[in-house]
């Protein structure tokens, strides 16, 4: 891949915007809980677990909770081309 093919300067930009976006959920996060381990806890698990368990609600209402879960919602900016076309 070079910056001259499709969609890699986006993904290139997205994924600092996605990193930052991540830390700023995550500062807000701790600031709330105000327990790095809870904050930590909270946040590994929102996106990781709870992006992934979302995906099996049924009907449109997965597909919708799928895309708005933080973890998956990136995806479409920083993958150059999609893998999955629900999210």
């Amino acid at each position: 891949m070079s910056l001259g093919d499709d969609n890699v300067l986006r993904s290139m930009f997205g994924s600092g915007l996605y990193m930052a976006g991540l830390g700023i959920f995550s500062a807000s996060v701790g600031l709330l809980v105000r327990h790095s381990a809870a904050a930590i806890s909270i946040v590994l698990g929102l996106v990781f677990v709870v992006g992934n368990m979302v995906m099996l609600l049924p009907g449109t209402l997965g597909e919708w909770a799928t895309k708005l879960m933080p973890g998956n919602a990136g995806a479409g900016i920083v993958v150059p081309v999609p893998f999955n076309p629900n999210l």
